[in-house]
C-alpha cells in the first residue's frame, strides 16, 4: 500500500533514502578503515637479540655487594623499609615466574648473575605453584604434582632447583620475594566437594578448608631447610617479603553468583554475622545473592560483611606467619588494584601496601588478541597508574610487585622510564618488573609479556636503574586525600580532576574524615577535590625533574645524571639540561646517563641508548587509535626500527668519542663519526650500526 504524500514517503523517495543510508556508511566505513595502519615489523627493522649470559651495559655498581640479608632481617619505619642494622633498603626487582623458579642449575648461576649485571636487587617468585607452569611427575615443571589428584604432592627435584637459585640470587646480593598462593589450583582430593580453579580467588578468604590448605602449604615451605644456604627458609635474612594471597580479593572476584556449595556458605556466614550486628533485616531475601560490585552501594551491609571476611581472613594469616610460624618476614595481603577501597580498609594487620600496574591486558576476539596500546606520553590520562594510589597509605611503605606494558604495544619503550621516575617521585619502597620467564631455554623471543630478551624494555633498563637508585629525587610535596570508610564506595576511583596529582606530587591515602582544617593544597576528600584543571595538557612535576606535554606527546625526565625524552617527535627537535635530540621517525626514546659519576657534564663516560618501536619476528599486528589487534606475539629474534636522526649533547670534555656497542656490550667500530663545537658532542642516527647503545668516552 502505498501512503499519501503526507503520511509517508514515495518509493521513489525511499529508494533514494536507503541510497543515501549505504553511502553515509560506507564512507562511515571507508573512513575507520582509513585509521587503521600496519603494526607489524617493516623489512628495514634490524634484528637484535640481548643474550641469557650477558649484559649490554653493567650497572651493578649502584648495588650492593652481596650476599644478601647481611644486614639482618628487613623491617619498616614509617613508609621507608630498613634492615635490622639501620640500613634502609629500596628495591628494583624483577619476577621470575613458573618453570623458571626450577631453571636448570647451570642456568640459575648465570641468571643470577645477570640479574645483579642489568641493576636488579629483589626476584620475586612467582606463579610456581599453578597447573599451567606443568604440574606432571613426568616434567616437574611445576612445584606441585597435579596428577596425584591433589595439590599436597610436591616434585622434590623442582624444589631442590628452587633452592639452588636462592642460594645463588643471595650470593650476588639479590633478596627473595614469595608467594604463598599465586596460582595453585584445589582439587577434589584436597577435601573439597568441588574443585576450585587456580588462586581460589574469593574462596580463600572464607572457605575454611582452603584456608587451612594454606595455612599448611606455609609451614612446610617456610620450615624447610635450604640445603645449599643452610638456612631453613623461615630463618633467612635474604628471604625478605612473603605475599599471602596474589591478586585476590572478596570484591573484585565474587562479581558473579559463586560455585555451589561455596555460594550457599558465603551467604550463611552473611547472615549469621549481620545477625550477630543487629542487621538481619537489611539482607536481601533472595536467596541467590548476587555479590556483584555493582550492588555495593544499593546494599552497605553486604559491603560492610565483606569488608569484614577480607580483614579476618588478612588478621588470620598474618598471626599464623608470625605468632605460630615465627616468621619475620614482611607481610603483604593482596596486591590487586581492582576494588582498591576495599583492600586500603583491610590492611591494618599488614606490612606493605602493594598494587599491579599494566597499562592494559590482551583480551581474546574471536581467533585475535586485542588490547589497549597507550602511549603513555601523549595520553591525557593513564587511569590503571592513577588508581593504584588508592592502595598507597599514607602510614605503609608501598610496593608494585608487577608492572609492565605488555609485548605488541608499540611504545612500551617510554615505560621503564616513567615507573623508574614516577616511582622515586612518589617515595615507593620498590618496584618489580613482570617477566614472564617460563622456560629459559625460550630467552630469546617473546611471549605475552616483554621477554628477558626484549630490548624495548631490558635494553634501557640500565638508565631505569640509575634513576631509580642514583639520580631522581622524591616529590618536594605530600598530598593526601581521605578516605571516609563509612561513605566510600569499595570500588572508588579517583575523579578527573585529582587524576594529574600523583604524577605531580607524593601522593597517598589517609583513613578517616576531613577535620575543615586542612590545607586544601594537600589535604583533599575523596569525592571531588580538584589541584588541577582537566583541561591540563603540561603536567610537570614539583621537584621539577619530570614533565609531560600531553598535546606534542613528549615525556622529559632532567636530572644532573640521567636525561631522557620520549614520545613523539616526528622530525621536531626537543632538549633537557644536557641531552637534545631531532628525530625524523616519528616515534622514539632517546636517554642519556653518566655511567659511574653523579652527573653528565663530570662524567668519564656516559651511555646514549636511542630505541622506537620493536616486536617480534611473524608479530602481525593492526593499529586503529590505541587498540591493537594482532594474530600472534610472534617468534625470535626481536626487531627494531631504525631511527634516524641526531643527538647533541653538552659536555665540557672536547676529547670525547662515541662508540656504538653490539647486544653483548662490545664495540662495533673504533669511533662512530661526531663533532664537537661550542660545548656540544654532536653524532648522528641512521640505523648503520643495527644497534641501541652507543657508549661515549
Amino acid at each position: 500500500m502505498i501512503l499519501p504524500p503526507k503520511q509517508g514517503i514515495t518509493m521513489k523517495k525511499f529508494h533514494l533514502l536507503k541510497l543515501t543510508i549505504s553511502l553515509i556508511l560506507g564512507m562511515i566505513a571507508f573512513l575507520s578503515a582509513a585509521t587503521e595502519r600496519d603494526a607489524s615489523p617493516k623489512p628495514d627493522w634490524f634484528e637484535y637479540t640481548m643474550p641469557f649470559d650477558s649484559a649490554a651495559v653493567d650497572v651493578s655498581h649502584v648495588l650492593e655487594d652481596g650476599p644478601a640479608g647481611k644486614h639482618g632481617f628487613l623491617k619498616t619505619k614509617g613508609r621507608k623499609l630498613i634492615f635490622e642494622d639501620g640500613t634502609p633498603f629500596r628495591f628494583w626487582g624483577l619476577n621470575v615466574v613458573a618453570s623458571a623458579v626450577g631453571m636448570p642449575k647451570e642456568d640459575a648461576v648465570i641468571f643470577a648473575q645477570n640479574m645483579k649485571k642489568r641493576g636488579f636487587n629483589l626476584a620475586r617468585l612467582h606463579y610456581f605453584d599453578s597447573p599451567w607452569t606443568g604440574g606432571g611427575s613426568k616434567d616437574e615443571e611445576c612445584l606441585i604434582d597435579y596428577s596425584k589428584g591433589d595439590s599436597q604432592h610436591w616434585n622434590e627435584s623442582f624444589i631442590d632447583r628452587m633452592m639452588f637459585l636462592i642460594n645463588e640470587l643471595k650470593k650476588n646480593g639479590i633478596y627473595i620475594m614469595m608467594d604463598a598462593n599465586s596460582g595453585r589450583g584445589y582439587l577434589k582430593g584436597d577435601g573439597l566437594p568441588v574443585k576450585i580453579k587456580e588462586r581460589a580467588r574469593g574462596y580463600s578468604m572464607y572457605v575454611e578448608r582452603v584456608m587451612e590448605l594454606q595455612q599448611q602449604w606455609m609451614k612446610r615451605m617456610f620450615n624447610r631447610k635450604n640445603p645449599y644456604t643452610g638456612l631453613v627458609l623461615k630463618e633467612d635474612p635474604a628471604f625478605v617479603i612473603m605475599n599471602i594471597n596474589n591478586e585476590n580479593d572478596l570484591f573484585h572476584t565474587l562479581r558473579y553468583n559463586v560455585a555451589e556449595p561455596y555460594g550457599t556458605e558465603l551467604r550463611r556466614q552473611l547472615r549469621e554475622w549481620a545477625k550477630s550486628e543487629g542487621r538481619l533485616e537489611e539482607v536481601p531475601a533472595d536467596e541467590v545473592l548476587n555479590f556483584h560490585y555493582k550492588n555495593s552501594k544499593k546494599h552497605r551491609v553486604i559491603v560492610d560483611f565483606l569488608l569484614y571476611k577480607q580483614e579476618q581472613y588478612q588478621e588470620r594469616m598474618a598471626s599464623y606467619c608470625r605468632e605460630t610460624l615465627g616468621m619475620k618476614q614482611l607481610l603483604i595481603g593482596s596486591n590487586w588494584r581492582n576494588g582498591a577501597s576495599g583492600i586500603t580498609l583491610t590492611h591494618d594487620s599488614m606490612d606493605i601496601m602493594d598494587a599491579h600496574l599494566y597499562t592494559d591486558v590482551p583480551r581474546r576476539s574471536k581467533n585475535k588478541r586485542v588490547l589497549n596500546d597507550y602511549q603513555i606520553s601523549a595520553k591525557k590520562f593513564f587511569e590503571r597508574f592513577y588508581q593504584i594510589h588508592l592502595l598507597k597509605l599514607g602510614n605503609k611503605p608501598f610496593i608494585s610487585s608487577e608492572w609492565d606494558q605488555r609485548t605488541g604495544c608499540e611504545t612500551r619503550a617510554e615505560f621503564p622510564y616513567f615507573m623508574a621516575a614516577q616511582s622515586t617521585l612518589g617515595r615507593w619502597a620498590g618496584a618489580i618488573q613482570f617477566n614472564p620467564i617460563k622456560n629459559t631455554q625460550k630467552l630469546e623471543y617473546a611471549t605475552d609479556n616483554a621477554s628477558w630478551s626484549d630490548p624495548a624494555v631490558y635494553g634501557i633498563m640500565p638508565h631505569a636503574v640509575l634513576l631509580f637508585f642514583r639520580d631522581m629525587r622524591p616529590a618536594e610535596k605530600t598530598v593526601t586525600m581521605m578516605i571516609d570508610p563509612e561513605t566510600v564506595d569499595v570500588y572508588e576511583k579517583l575523579n578527573t580532576p585529582q587524576m594529574f596529582t600523583p604524577e605531580i606530587h607524593d601522593f597517598v591515602v589517609g583513613v578517616g574524615k576531613l577535620s575543615g582544617d586542612e590545607d586544601p593544597k594537600l589535604v583533599i576528600p575523596h569525592d571531588g577535590a580538584s589541584l588541577y584543571g582537566k583541561n591540563t595538557t603540561s603536567i610537570v612535576s614539583d621537584n621539577g625533574m619530570y614533565s609531560r606535554n600531553i598535546k606534542k606527546g613528549i615525556m622529559r625526565i632532567n636530572t644532573k645524571g640521567t636525561q631522557v625524552i620520549a614520545g613523539t617527535f616526528g622530525g621536531k627537535k626537543y632538549g633537557c639540561d644536557n641531552l637534545t635530540a631531532t628525530i625524523e621517525t616519528n616515534f622514539a626514546t632517546v636517554a642519556l646517563s653518566a655511567l659511574r659519576e653523579a652527573s653528565i657534564e663530570q662524567a668519564q663516560e656516559l651511555l646514549v641508548s636511542v630505541i622506537g618501536r620493536c616486536q617480534s619476528k611473524g608479530f602481525n599486528g593492526v593499529k586503529d587509535g590505541d587498540k591493537l589487534t594482532f594474530n600472534n606475539y610472534g617468534t625470535g629474534p626481536m626487531l627494531v626500527e631504525p631511527i634516524m636522526g641526531k643527538v647533541s649533547i653538552k659536555v665540557p670534555n672536547p676529547n670525547l668519542k662515541v662508540y656504538a656497542l653490539d647486544a653483548t656490550g662490545a664495540i662495533q667500530e673504533s669511533v662512530v663519526s661526531s663533532t664537537w663545537e661550542k660545548g656540544r658532542l654532536t653524532f648522528e642516527l641512521s640505523g648503520k650500526y643495527k644497534n641501541i647503545h652507543y657508549l661515549i668516552k
